[in-house]
């Protein structure tokens, strides 16, 4: 983040790891997919 922190008016915030994971079960859950196809979905 070049040393800025997160706050409403950079528009920067900290990685939610709950968000992060409930949305890797949901794609492996309904579709199944490849890694690279996984990375695109979260990218």
């Amino acid at each position: 983040m070049g040393g800025r922190l997160p706050d409403k008016t950079t528009g920067y915030r900290r990685p939610n790891l709950a968000r992060m994971t409930e949305m890797i079960v949901f794609f492996t859950e309904k579709k199944k997919p490849f890694k690279t196809v996984m990375n695109k979905l979260l990218f």
